[in-house]
């Protein structure tokens, strides 16, 4: 379930950074003196920007997608593979390439929790349910009218088959 929330919030980083990317406001990168030095000019800057700013929410849209499969324990290749396609993400300061990096190891050893079936697999903190069996000094008991061997049931009551009554 950590490995699920740390995707999730690499996701939001990767999405700020492709934020970032996209409102990013290029005459004040001063571009000017790069165009008249290369072939290429702001455009194709711009250009390369949005592909990257589209690449981050790409990749952003993995992590999501993993995280909430990694919260529900199940399809744990996808968890796995969203979590090393948000290596690449990389969020501000490289946050988001932490994040699904441990992500990563968390998922890797928790295959077990994992259910390929899209069921969650019942957890071992789970309540079992009751099984009901008479005391052990119960183990048989006669109906008091006719003498016949009675039954125990879930309902933890003591039923005679001839009589059909519980007693």
């Amino acid at each position: 379930m950590i490995a699920g929330v740390l995707m999730i919030i690499a996701f939001i980083l990767a999405v700020v950074a492709a934020g970032q990317i996209f409102f990013l406001d290029m005459d004040a990168l001063n571009l000017e003196e790069l165009e008249e030095q290369e072939e290429f000019g702001v455009e194709f800057v711009e250009t390369i920007m949005n592909v990257c700013g589209a690449i981050f929410l790409i990749l952003g849209i993995f992590l999501l997608i993993g995280g909430i499969l990694a919260i529900k324990r199940i399809h744990w290749g996808i968890a796995l593979a969203a979590s090393i396609a948000g290596i690449f993400s990389m969020g501000p300061f490289f946050i988001g390439s932490v994040l699904s990096l441990v992500a990563l190891v968390l998922i890797f050893m928790s295959k077990d929790e994992f259910n390929g079936k899209g069921e969650v697999q019942p957890s071992q903190f789970q309540q079992q349910p009751y099984k009901s069996e008479p005391r052990s000094d119960q183990k048989e008991k006669f109906c008091p009218e006719c003498g016949t061997k009675m039954k125990y049931d879930e309902y933890r009551r003591w039923y005679c088959p001839h009589c059909q009554e519980y007693k």
